[in-house]
């Protein structure tokens, strides 16, 4: 009832802060949240969507977003999201309720449709979470909404604020906080070279390097829908921000892409990251932001808790 809306924020990454969101037909997304998200709240002045790793682990993600937003002041006022996205196929076998949307093993991190609710894919569900945030009459205060990720949660967040359809009209604005990816969607076929950017010398034997997920080339699932144009007009000038574990440059660490249309963006996540945000400032006159965070390698919770990754995702006026 309307007491529960009034209570603290939930902060146990267990039962008690886990809901199921509906999304189409009877099918729902699982999250993790601070408060409910199907009642009115007017006391929420913002919002963060936190998209997990590739272990897909939104119980370890919610916990490192509320401790952020616990260091940060901002607990009482934000609704913190992680949704969990199942993959159930394959090699990837997580347990599905029933009616819980799922995915392929890497389907989610892509944009890509659900398996089981073909007309929704993992970008369009990100999308209803914005809209029903951005209800006025649900919740009348908010103010900001960020969406971010860490790790396959950062390629899912780069590929999201590329071609994001809802946040046109959305009424509260986006900020898109990037984590550590291995890889980006670069937006023409330059790539990094040793004295700046410029055709791919290794294009040749690496046709595939400007090929979705990599480029916009054959792009599927939600992008494939999102014109070229909307996304060449629209992403360079989203609020987006790019961090970099300063120790995130490690070539042994099995979860990074070595594949050679990833290699192709440079050695490793740091450099890699660098390197985007150099381009997107050069050639699309981005005013996105950057950070190296000191001391921390591929680490979501380090990354979050750190004072410049705080300020990225809950906004300097805190």
């Amino acid at each position: 009832g309307m007491a529960g809306a009034q209570s603290g924020p939930c902060q146990e990454a267990g039962p008690a802060c886990f809901e199921q969101v509906p999304i189409r037909d009877g099918k729902t997304m699982p999250v993790y949240r601070s408060f409910p998200v199907t009642q009115p709240n007017r006391n929420l002045t913002s919002a963060v969507i936190v998209v997990h790793g590739n272990r897909r682990d939104a119980d370890r993600y919610f916990a490192a977003i509320v401790e952020a937003a616990r260091a940060q002041g901002v607990l009482g006022a934000t609704q913190l999201i992680a949704p969990q996205f199942k993959a159930h196929a394959g090699a990837c076998q997580d347990p599905v309720s029933e009616g819980e949307i799922f995915w392929s093993c890497n389907g989610w991190k892509y944009g890509e449709q659900s398996l089981n609710e073909p007309r929704e894919d993992s970008f369009s569900v990100v999308d209803a979470m914005l809209r029903l945030l951005a209800d006025r009459k649900r919740f009348p205060a908010l103010r900001s909404i960020a969406v971010t990720g860490h790790s396959a949660g950062g390629q899912f967040a780069q590929r999201y604020a590329a071609g994001n359809r809802a946040e046109q009209g959305l009424g509260v604005p986006v900020r898109y906080i990037v984590a550590n990816p291995s890889s980006y969607m670069y937006l023409d076929a330059r790539r990094p070279t040793a004295g700046g950017f410029g055709a791919f010398a290794g294009a040749a034997g690496c046709p595939d390097y400007n090929r979705f997920r990599y480029g916009m080339e054959k792009r599927v699932g939600y992008l494939a829908a999102t014109p070229d144009a909307d996304i060449l007009e629209r992403f360079p000038r989203r609020d987006v921000t790019y961090l970099a574990g300063e120790l995130d440059v490690s070539q042994d660490d099995p979860s990074l892409d070595k594949t050679c249309p990833a290699m192709a963006q440079g050695p490793n996540r740091r450099e890699r990251a660098l390197n985007f945000w150099n381009y997107i400032r050069s050639f699309y006159q981005a005013r996105h932001g950057f950070a190296v965070i000191p001391g921390c390698g591929h680490d979501a919770r380090c990354i979050y808790v750190s004072e410049a990754g705080r300020r990225a995702v809950f906004g300097a006026g805190n």
